[in-house]
């Protein structure tokens, strides 16, 4: 039960970031960019498909060596989301590299909170 809580502590913890004053270099506006609706917000959104891109990296789609072990599984959401946001760059005009460079990084994040909730299988 508490690492549900946790969860959602950690879902609403972004919209909550983004309401604060200030920032700098594009990152109040990546962190506020519809923030109304918490799949639409830049951090959460990317936290969440974190979190499903790590559940991914554990399936039996993967070689068991990446499914193994919690940096390996991490690395695998790094790679993926980085092939999308490459893709956002290519197909988006105007799209800033910034931007991309924060997704990848709340994917990863997102991922890594998953992996402290639910730990890998012990053998």
């Amino acid at each position: 039960m508490r690492r549900a809580a946790l969860l959602v502590l950690l879902c609403w913890a972004a919209p909550l970031a983004g309401q604060a004053s200030g920032g700098c270099c594009g990152v109040h506006d990546w962190l506020t960019w519809e923030a109304g609706n918490p799949l639409r917000n830049h951090p959460q959104a990317h936290a969440i498909g974190g979190v499903a891109l790590d559940l991914v990296a554990r399936a039996p789609l993967f070689a068991p060596g990446i499914r193994r072990h919690w940096y390996t599984r991490l690395a695998a959401v790094a790679v993926m989301q980085g092939a999308r946001e490459f893709w956002q760059l290519k197909e988006t005009e105007g799209y800033p590299v910034s931007y991309a460079a924060l997704d990848v990084g709340a994917a990863v994040v997102g991922a890594g909170l998953l992996e402290l909730i639910l730990p890998g299988r012990k053998r």
